[in-house]
């Protein structure tokens, strides 16, 4: 009889898991229907006579033909992914996909514009670029961009736009696809300031934000931090999204990966901004090695130098933003996806309309989400404690930039000594010691050697901190 009885127990409970889940996926599909726009332009060189076609939603669920009247005008790949995102998971809808897309989108709780662009094997001209507005690869067609909206009568209901082509999908595959989408959704959900007036040039009439060339690779590290912060943070969602990346990631971590930075320095900007001055002027590491074929392109060989992460110093690894986007992911895993979503909507609360270092206040509000309920920072820092989550974003900075700092002073300076000092001084006095301790680096004549064990490394963290499985 008792068997039965947890039996009957077992299932009704498994049922009620069962439709909470549902009513959360169909919660999720639902609000992307009621917050995302879909725009279509059919011949995108026809910049004498722009046109936008407006894609319902319910065409897009319920319609075979979503680009045209008899067929979809060779935007296969744009029709598949649309279905995934809008469709319910019972006809083709993907979970996954749709829950960041709804996180995401409820960052800001405002419209979003997404605009396709029919380029299937089309070559765009310049001066569609210049009508529509889409960012254009090397081989003419749309690459994936997009932008928030932070003034204007627009930004009152729509958060920001996105842009890509069929021509994207088919050349990297649906997959890749549906990880750019993320990031570059996130790009519409970030209000935080470039800082432009350091990086732009009015003779030049371009942003050297991503360098001379205005182009920011994965193992680059990027002039400006606060356009590091910007895809760090897009780059987040891709590893939450996508193990595969987020693996890639902590390989390239583990290996004490290659990175690259650019030399040349625009002349507006002084040498004590530029990365390849600062780091070049100290030996180690000195000028760095020129980058080899095939495993670079022509460009970054002719204009960048190679360095190893664990010979910099942690203030430049943090200008990489896939060292950013790790530690967002991962405490998201640790910590909670609910708690570093409410960190996330802060952090963006804190940042807009102010010139600021984003990263300072993504990583103290991780620390304030991770406080237990009813405490403050000061409530902590009075009592020693053996559970200490607040810390743990603080651990990961430290340990993904090689504990390289070596003094409460070099530590907050990473945050651009933004960071309140109560939570550098709660780190290096009660966490800095325990964690280094837990989670060693292999080394050999001062540098990382062989393959770190980086899961285990951030899971030892995590249980010396007493933060328990998420």
């Amino acid at each position: 009889m008792k068997r039965k009885y947890f039996t009957l127990v077992n299932t009704l409970l498994m049922m009620f898991i069962t439709v909470v889940n549902t009513s959360s996926q169909t919660g999720y599909r639902d609000y992307i229907i009621s917050k995302m726009k879909v725009l279509y332009v059919p011949t995108p060189n026809n910049s004498t006579s722009p046109a936008y076609h407006e894609i319902s939603s319910s065409t897009i669920i319920n319609s075979a033909n979503i680009f045209g009247t008899t067929g979809n005008s060779n935007m296969d790949r744009c029709v598949e992914f649309l279905k995934q995102l809008f469709k319910p998971v019972s006809d083709g809808g993907m979970p996954e996909l749709q829950k960041y897309t709804a996180n995401i989108i409820r960052l800001n709780n405002k419209l979003v514009y997404m605009v396709l662009y029919n380029d299937y094997n089309t070559s765009l001209t310049a001066a569609s670029k210049n009508v529509f507005g889409f960012c254009l690869s090397p081989e003419n067609y749309v690459w994936p961009c997009a932008s928030h909206f932070n003034s204007g009568r627009v930004a009152d209901t729509v958060s920001g736009i996105i842009k890509m082509g069929e021509q994207y999908f088919r050349n990297n595959g649906i997959t890749a696809g549906r990880r750019t989408f993320l990031h570059e959704l996130m790009h519409t959900q970030d209000p935080s300031d470039r800082r432009e007036h350091i990086w732009y040039s009015t003779n030049a009439a371009q942003s050297f934000s991503y360098g001379s060339d205005d182009i920011h690779y994965f193992v680059e590290l990027t002039p400006n931090i606060t356009a590091t912060y910007k895809e760090g943070i897009a780059n987040a969602f891709t590893y939450l999204y996508s193990s595969i990346e987020k693996r890639e990631t902590i390989n390239w971590f583990a290996e004490n990966g290659e990175c690259i930075v650019e030399r040349t320095r625009p002349s507006h900007i002084s040498a004590s901004m530029w990365l390849y001055s600062l780091i070049s002027a100290t030996n180690p590491p000195g000028t760095g090695r020129t980058p080899v074929s095939p495993r670079y392109n022509d460009s970054i060989i002719r204009y960048y130098k190679v360095y190893r992460l664990a010979e910099l110093q942690s203030k430049y690894i943090l200008h990489n933003e896939k060292i950013m986007g790790i530690i967002a992911a991962e405490y998201s895993d640790k910590i909670g996806f609910s708690k570093f979503i409410s960190a996330l909507r802060q952090t963006n609360r804190d940042v807009t309309n102010v010139s600021t270092s984003p990263l300072a206040r993504l990583i103290e509000n991780f620390c304030l989400t991770a406080l237990p309920s009813g405490l403050t920072v000061q409530d902590v820092t009075a009592v020693s404690r053996t559970e200490m989550p607040y810390l743990y974003p603080l651990a990961l900075v430290d340990y993904f930039t090689y504990y390289r700092t070596n003094s409460k002073a070099e530590y907050r300076a990473l945050f651009e000594n933004l960071l309140p000092e109560v939570w550098v001084d709660l780190y290096w006095t009660a966490g800095k010691d325990i964690v280094r301790n837990i989670a060693r680096f292999n080394m050999a004549n001062g540098q990382p050697t062989g393959r770190q064990t980086v899961s285990t490394h951030i899971s030892a963290i995590a249980r010396v901190l007493g933060i328990t499985s998420n």
